[in-house]
C-alpha cells in the first residue's frame, strides 16, 4: 500500500489505494469462482464414475454435491438413504408379484433387475407356473388311474406325486380301478381337489420368494452402503487433488507471464521544499 501511495501525488492517493483494493477483491472473487468451478466439475465426473446408483434410481447428470458431502461425513444418513431405497425396491417387487401391472412395467424396464425375478415377471408371476404344475399333476393322476392297477403302481413310485396323494391312491380299491366308469368320477374328484390347492400354493410360493428377495436386498444394501461411502470419499479426495494440480499449473503460468512483463520502477514522490526562513 505504501509503495503505491508513495508513487502518486497526494491528490491521487485515494484513487490509487481504492484501485489496488478493487483489483485485489476482483482477483480473489474470480479465483474462488474459477477454482470452485474446477472442483465442481471434477466432483461431478468422479462421483459419476465411482459412486453406484441405488436400485430403481435413474442416472442423472446433475448431482447434489451437498447431499454427497453430507453422506460422506455422516454414515447414518447414508445408511438411512440406502435402507429407504431398498424398502421402496422391495415394495415394488412385492406389488409386482401380487399382480400390479404398474410395478411389473417399472421393474421390467430396469436393466439391472435380477434374472430370476425378471423370468418370473415375464411369465406373469408364480401363479401360471404353479397352475401348469397342478394341471400336469392332475393329468398324470388321470392317466395313471385310467390304466388300472399298473397305472396306480406307477403313480405310487413317482417321486413327483406328493406323499399325501400317494397315500390316498394306495387306498383306492383294486375293484374300482377295474371299473372305467367308476374311475371317471374318481379322477374328476382328484382333479378338482388338486386344482383347488392353487391359491394356497401360490401364496406359499410368493411368501417364500419374497422372503428370499428381502434377504438378498438386505445384503445388497449393506454392500451398496460400503461402496457408496468408499466411492464418495475417493471422489472428494481425488477431485481436491486434481483441483490443486490444475491450480499449481495456473500459478506457474501466472509466474511465467509475470516474468515476461517489463519491470517499471515506481516513482518516488518528491518531498515538499522547505519554506524560506524569515529574515
Amino acid at each position: 500500500n505504501m509503495a503505491v501511495q508513495n508513487a502518486v501525488s497526494k491528490q491521487e492517493t485515494g484513487v490509487a489505494t481504492s484501485t489496488m483494493q478493487f483489483c485485489r477483491q476482483i482477483g480473489s472473487t474470480v479465483g474462488v469462482a474459477v477454482f470452485g468451478t474446477l472442483l465442481t466439475q471434477h466432483l461431478t465426473t468422479e462421483l459419476h464414475a465411482r459412486v453406484p446408483t441405488l436400485p430403481g434410481e435413474q442416472v442423472v447428470e446433475a448431482i447434489d454435491l451437498g447431499v454427497a458431502q453430507s453422506m460422506a461425513m455422516n454414515a447414518g444418513l447414508l445408511s438411512q438413504r440406502v435402507d429407504g431405497a431398498m424398502e421402496r425396491r422391495y415394495a415394488d417387487i412385492e406389488a409386482a408379484y401380487r399382480g400390479d401391472p404398474g410395478a411389473v412395467s417399472r421393474l421390467l424396464a430396469e436393466a439391472d433387475l435380477p434374472a430370476d425375478i425378471r423370468a418370473d415377471l415375464e411369465q406373469g408371476g408364480l401363479q401360471p407356473a404353479i397352475r401348469r404344475q397342478l394341471d400336469s399333476l392332475a393329468g398324470r393322476i388321470e392317466q395313471g388311474l385310467l390304466h388300472g392297477e399298473s397305472g396306480r403302481n406307477a403313480l405310487l413310485a413317482d417321486p413327483g406325486v406328493p406323499a399325501g396323494l400317494r397315500a390316498e391312491l394306495a387306498e383306492v380299491p383294486t375293484r374300482a380301478l377295474q371299473n372305467p366308469d367308476a374311475m371317471k368320477g374318481v379322477v374328476a374328484r382328484y382333479r378338482e381337489a388338486i386344482l383347488a390347492q392353487e391359491a394356497e400354493l401360490v401364496a406359499a410360493a410368493q411368501a417364500q420368494r419374497l422372503a428370499a428377495v428381502r434377504s438378498a436386498l438386505a445384503e445388497q444394501g449393506r454392500d451398496l452402503a460400503t461402496r457408496i461411502d468408499q466411492g464418495t470419499r475417493a471422489a472428494f479426495s481425488t477431485s481436491i487433488v486434481n483441483t490443486f494440480v490444475v491450480g499449481l499449473f495456473i500459478v506457474l503460468g501466472a509466474l511465467l507471464l509475470a516474468g515476461l512483463i517489463p519491470e517499471l520502477p515506481l516513482k518516488a514522490r518528491a518531498s515538499a521544499s522547505p519554506a524560506p526562513a524569515e529574515g
